[in-house]
């Protein structure tokens, strides 16, 4: 699976760096129609997708499958408990606690420490549901729904994976919701896994209320040195964009990532990122100009939330496919 304590670092680095440029002319094609007005939306789309209880869900992924947290492992001692991080043994646990929802597991989600990619300080709770139809659990789906702490906690994400059966893989659909408070993210991605190999989640999203219909490719690698690539496509003010990104984690060291961002089917701007470096260009190497920058790094983030806060953590407690 993927490497997630590099995942959460790599995520962070993109949506805060500051994208690198100077003077210079270049072609005058292709271009953004309006840089200012395309960074707005997708800035408000992007905190949607990456707000910390997501992002926290994100980064515990495995060590919910590690810890028997998927849909085939949980069993009916499970429901109605809580379950609680163990720094030592770097695994959930259960605990005494009485507050889970009945009939679902709840799972406490922390702050993220970004060195360790491991839980730190309490921050958020998390309810991975499994269904209960007449008693038993069924395992043909279950229900996530992250929420902060509270009388009446605001929830950020509500969406399910369901079975969908195809004699040539495992694959199943996760469709559902998720919102930062002001701007929401409906989405529905089938998804298929080969067996031992990489996951494709292909999706369609909804946004509003910016009404930014999205179209969504997720592929997401098995264990060890592999690539995961997340794209997505939309229009803009006449114009067709697309972000073409590609992250490859490393079995050691951080993971690198470039991102090509297209206007009309053109390259538009390449980005690079290693741990403590960037390159970003625009096409022939034209410097781009700061708004440009703006945009290009909220273009090259948009892929990334869904894949790694919705589709990789569904992957590992839903269909594991490692």
């Amino acid at each position: 699976m993927l490497q997630t304590r590099a995942a959460v670092g790599l995520l962070a680095a993109v949506l805060a760096w500051g994208c690198k440029g100077g003077d210079g002319a270049g072609p005058p094609a292709p271009g953004l129609a309006d840089p200012a007005a395309l960074t707005s939306q997708l800035a408000a789309v992007n905190r949607a997708a990456n707000v910390a209880p997501l992002q926290s869900l994100g980064a515990v992924a495995v060590p919910l499958y590690l810890s028997n947290l998927d849909v085939n492992s949980i069993t009916g001692f499970d429901l109605n408990h809580t379950r609680v991080w163990d720094p030592n043994a770097e695994l959930y646990v259960g605990s005494s606690r009485t507050d889970a929802p009945d009939g679902a597991v709840r799972v406490v989600l922390y702050a993220i420490d970004s060195t360790s990619g491991f839980p730190a300080v309490p921050l958020v709770e998390l309810y991975p549901r499994n269904d209960i139809i007449n008693g038993p659990l069924v395992t043909d789906k279950m229900r996530y729904v992250v929420s902060d702490t509270g009388m009446s906690p605001a929830v950020f994400a509500d969406f399910t994976a369901v079975t969908r059966y195809e004699p040539a893989c495992l694959c199943a659909t996760v469709a559902g919701w998720v919102t930062d408070g002001v701007t929401r993210l409906d989405f529905s991605a089938p998804y298929s896994i080969i067996f031992g190999g990489a996951a494709t989640f292909m999706g369609q999203v909804t946004t509003s209320p910016q009404s930014l219909p999205l179209a969504h490719v997720g592929v997401l690698p098995p264990l060890g040195d592999s690539t995961m690539s997340a794209n997505a496509r939309f229009a803009f003010l006449g114009d067709s964009l697309e972000s073409q990104g590609y992250v490859s984690f490393h079995a050691s060291g951080p993971p690198t990532a470039t991102f090509t961002i297209l206007v009309n089917g053109r390259t538009f701007a390449t980005a690079s990122y290693t741990a403590g470096a960037e390159t970003f260009s625009g096409p022939s190497g034209r410097v781009l100009s700061a708004a440009e920058q703006t945009a290009v790094r909220e273009l090259a983030a948009m892929p990334l939330g869904l894949a790694l806060n919705v589709e990789f953590p569904t992957l590992t407690t839903f269909y594991c496919g490692c």
